[in-house]
């Protein structure tokens, strides 16, 4: 059994649009030192969640498999970013800039509807099954993780319904042992029914966490979190891991892990189906969806197997996906 129940709020959730590069990110709009600089909050809106999952998983007779079960419910609260409050506090020559933002933009402009731009309720019921052959959960050196889930938002209880399905694919094999091993991993998740509410587009559903973000640390690491979103979304990881430093350290068995990696995403249906109004035309521009890359490295410090501090430095290959990012953290990304 896993569950997960909280409150998350960002005063400053980035918002870069749909359907990934078929939305420019112009960084000059939120660079105060540009003259076409609009805000630096102009990719940002204000956005709150309950959140509450539960999920269960049964071992079947054949050991690798399992079978899964859920239910989830998502109260979202959206809003402009409140730009007055972040005033009061900051001296008169770092207040922000008071300007339309991009998500007003969308919300004026009809591609966010009235309906959804306030955010909403979604109840969702989740099923699925799990294969995994790993010799370690922590830090797998052989075996592989997959995974096929189903998510449905039915009604009654939401707004709008929606039917998606996801599948990922995880594989570890030792190069050289104990020290080499590569990690790779590659999914997807479409929408196949319904619509689904552009509140609900960032999360990756897995059998084990909800990820919050197509873009960032946990998924496509260089590239500016939510950054892709859409009706279908694709994405990789391949990862070289190597272990050269063993040891001791407070009395525990520790190892240190450096690695490369190149990751990559995109989206594979997109969400806006309508015309671009004439006021969008310089934000949006139909077509230009392609691959995300970025490149990056990182070190792991590993205690018993079990306890893991993780950093990565990853660099996108693209401008319109920012330029370069450091997480800190903790735990193997997959």
């Amino acid at each position: 059994m896993t569950y997960n129940v909280g409150y998350f709020f960002n005063k400053q959730l980035p918002f870069y649009g749909f359907d990934g590069y078929n939305a420019r990110y112009l960084k000059e709009n939120e660079d105060q030192n540009n003259t076409t600089f609009a805000s630096r909050m102009y990719y940002r809106l204000d956005r709150a969640v309950i959140r509450c999952l539960l999920d269960f998983q049964y071992k079947t007779a054949y050991n690798p498999l399992r079978i899964l079960a859920g239910v989830g419910y998502f109260d979202t609260r959206i809003k402009p970013v409140d730009i007055d409050k972040f005033n009061e506090s900051l001296d008169d020559d770092d207040k922000i800039l008071k300007n339309t933002t991009l998500f007003e933009k969308y919300v004026s402009n009809g591609i966010i509807s009235e309906d959804e731009k306030d955010g909403g309720k979604c109840f969702i019921l989740k099923s699925g099954v799990i294969y995994d052959t790993r010799d370690n959960e922590t830090n797998a050196n052989r075996g592989i993780w997959a995974e096929v889930l189903l998510i449905s938002a039915p009604k009654p209880g939401n707004n709008t319904s929606f039917t998606q399905v996801g599948a990922v694919f995880r594989h570890y094999f030792t190069i050289s042992a104990p020290r080499l091993t590569m990690a790779n991993r590659i999914g997807i998740q479409t929408l196949v029914a319904g619509q689904k509410p552009f509140y609900m587009l960032p999360y990756l559903f897995s059998s084990y966490r909800l990820r919050d973000a197509f873009g960032g640390e946990k998924t496509i690491r260089g590239v500016l979190a939510q950054r892709i979103q859409g009706n279908g979304v694709a994405f990789g990881n391949f990862e070289l891991r190597y272990k050269f430093l063993y040891g001791r350290l407070f009395k525990q068995e520790t190892y240190l892990c450096a690695n490369v990696f190149a990751d990559w995403g995109m989206v594979t249906s997109k969400y806006l189906d309508k015309p671009v109004p004439m006021a969008l035309e310089n934000e949006i521009k139909p077509g230009q969806e392609k691959p995300h890359w970025t490149t990056g490295a990182g070190l792991r410090v590993v205690m018993n197997q079990n306890f893991v501090v993780t950093a990565d430095y990853g660099r996108a290959l693209d401008l319109q996906d920012g330029k370069n990012a450091l997480y800190i953290t903790l735990g193997f990304l997959y």
